[in-house]
């Protein structure tokens, strides 16, 4: 899994945050349940309420997984930078992870 920077969405927009899961031969895999999702902000601290499992299924895309955040004031975001969001999940009980990052502005 290629981790890095994702895409950048204006303070109070939404955007889809996908995960294509693939397993310890980098070949895409159905997980063995949805993955979840945390974001943390600029600080490192968590977004409250920012938390969750990617259910979104979007295609008949092997593994491809997502989730659509809304990057608004009252859910704990600001304009003042980068947020970092961890996916973990499972395939065969062998745990992996992805991180991106998202700009808020």
């Amino acid at each position: 899994m290629t981790d890095g920077f994702l895409n950048e969405v204006t303070l109070g927009g939404t955007i889809l945050i996908p995960v294509q899961c693939r397993n310890g031969s980098d070949v895409p895999t159905e997980p063995d349940s949805a993955p979840t999702y945390n974001v943390f902000g600029p600080d490192g601290s968590a977004v409250a309420g920012q938390t969750g499992t990617m259910a979104l299924t979007p295609g008949s895309i092997t593994g491809l997984r997502g989730v659509v955040l809304t990057a608004s004031a009252g859910s704990g975001y600001s304009s003042d930078g980068g947020y970092t969001i961890h996916i973990a999940y499972e395939i065969s009980s062998t745990s992996y992870s992805a991180m991106f990052t998202i700009k808020v502005t």
